[in-house]
Parts: C-alpha cells; structure tokens; sequence
C-alpha cells in the first residue's frame, strides 16, 4: 500500500505486473527510500530497483517496454515520462542544461507547442538533465553509488533532484524512453495526505517496486 493516499487507479495497476513489490508505508520520505534501497542491497538476487511514487498509475505495456529496453541496451537506468500533474502540458523531465531545481516557465519538456519550449521526442530513448521518479530503473551497481538522499528541506525532501545531481557528480548518462507514459494523479486525495502529514496522523510513505530483470 503506498502512502495515506488510497488512489483505486494505482492499487488496480499493481496487480498487473508479475514482479515481486516491496512496500515502504508510512515513513517520511527521506527514510522510506533508505529502507527500499537498503532492503534491494541485501538482497542480492534482484539485479535492478524500480521506484514508483504513490500516484502513478503504472501501465504494463510501458512497465515492460522500460525494462525490455534497459536489458537489450545494458544501461544502467531508465525512465518513462509522466505529465507535472493532471492539468499541466510539462513532462516531468528537463532538457540537458537546465538547473535540476529550476521552476521557469520552459524548464520542461512540452507536450504541445508553446512558444519556444521545447517539445518532447516522440518514442525513443534521450538523455536528461533531470527526471522525476516516472518508473524509475536503475541496475545494482548504480544503486550502490547513490545515496538516496534528498535534495531539498535539509536533505528529507525531493529525492528526484538529488539524484539527478549525483548522477552528473557520477558522470553517469540519465536516460528516459519518451514512449513509456504513465498517468500521473498528482492532485488525487492531495489536501487530505497534506493535512494527514501536518496533524502527525500520518507519515508520508512512498512504494519501492523490486524487480527481477
């Protein structure tokens, strides 16, 4: 289970995907992916980790193209690509050179023509600057060099960015397939996971996805 949030979308695209699933619930986000990674370390039969936030829901056709991809080409990550959120014409992913943290109008990929943003490829494999957590692969000896760790509020928070900083420190290519979409539900059940967080009801939890590539 994945979070305060109970998204009926998600749960049913779970049951999809014939892969064992490791759920990290009700833990802030910083050690929440700490316990996943640590928990695909010690267990060294699983050869990659997938990360998947709690709205997404997961397509299996798009599941299957990312993990076929990643084993035909022997990279060592992959991402599909989402929208920002339900309303937004943004992907969540960004051009080589630009800031990970930048939020300026034209940071992103575009889904339609605006201006001179840029649009995004259609149905291949490129290399970003960023990418949020959109299916997130990345094969074992990767892991093992990132620290999971956030990149803002201190170090508790936006995972995502931190990564794509220590994978330039790294001088590791990042990758996305702009033919893998995912339906991202950003805003579903937000205000009551927001207010369950501040009252202390609840902690915010995130599912690591564990599969057998």
């Amino acid at each position: 289970m994945p979070s305060p949030r109970d998204i009926e979308e998600v749960y049913d695209s779970w049951s999809n995907l014939p892969y064992d699933k490791y759920v990290v619930k009700n833990y802030l986000e910083k050690p929440a992916y700490q316990i996943g990674r640590d928990f695909f370390l010690e267990n060294e039969e699983y050869t990659h980790i997938v990360i998947c936030p709690d709205d997404i829901i997961i397509d299996y056709h798009a599941f299957e193209l990312l993990k076929n991809t990643i084993q035909k080409n022997n990279i060592s990550n992959l991402c599909g690509v989402a929208m920002v959120d339900e309303e937004s014409n943004a992907y969540a992913c960004k051009p080589l050179g630009i800031p990970y943290d930048s939020m300026a109008a034209g940071s992103y990929y575009y889904r339609d023509k605006q201006r001179d943003y840029p649009l995004l490829p259609v149905n291949k494999v490129i290399e970003v600057g960023y990418t949020g957590f959109m299916i997130q692969f990345l094969e074992r000896e990767l892991v093992e060099k990132l620290s999971f760790e956030g990149g803002c509020e201190k170090g508790e928070g936006c995972m995502d960015l931190k990564q794509s900083q220590e994978m330039d420190g790294l001088d590791e290519r990042y990758f996305v397939h702009t033919g893998a979409f995912f339906t991202h539900l950003r805003h579903s059940q937000y205000k009551d996971n927001k207010e369950w967080i501040k009252n202390g009801e609840h902690t915010k939890g995130y599912t690591v996805y564990i599969s057998k590539a």
